[in-house]
């Protein structure tokens, strides 16, 4: 049986975030940028399960949506940063047709310390094609 990387993303981040939510951190962080009548609403979602041994389970997801009418979406940048500068990539990227996209990743053992969560969206717009870009954005290290 095949799975797509967003389905083996989704049964990671339900394995991987199966623990009591007491010791579980959530976060999110939402931004949206208008250009020319055009809107691309970006969102990140990120959690934390810390272990007792300095390193924490990590999953996070982005999301994004273009208004009105986004013929096709893509994410040019999703990725946690940690407060040392490591890159934890969700590297699924592509553009898909339709006016909403997500990618999502899962990563175990990483440093536990503060992150915040980097978005940057492109969307093409209506039956003329107009392409829009939004700037990198990122949350506050939490």
């Amino acid at each position: 049986m095949r799975f797509s990387k967003a389905a083996l993303a989704a049964l990671a981040v339900t394995g991987v975030l199966a623990q009591p939510a007491s010791a579980l951190e959530q976060h999110q962080y939402n931004n949206t940028q208008t250009q020319g009548g055009n809107s691309i609403a970006q969102h990140g979602f990120w959690q934390l399960q810390a272990g007792d041994d300095g390193t924490s389970d990590i999953t996070f997801e982005c999301y994004a949506n273009g208004a009105p009418l986004a013929t096709g979406i893509g994410f040019k940048a999703c990725y946690l940063e940690g407060a040392d500068g490591t890159i934890y990539d969700a590297e699924d990227t592509t553009a898909r047709p339709g006016f909403a996209a997500a990618t999502a990743a899962a990563f175990l053992d990483a440093k536990t310390q503060r992150h915040r969560i980097c978005i940057q969206t492109s969307a093409f717009f209506g039956s003329e094609s107009v392409f829009m870009e939004t700037t990198k954005t990122c949350s506050t290290f939490q």
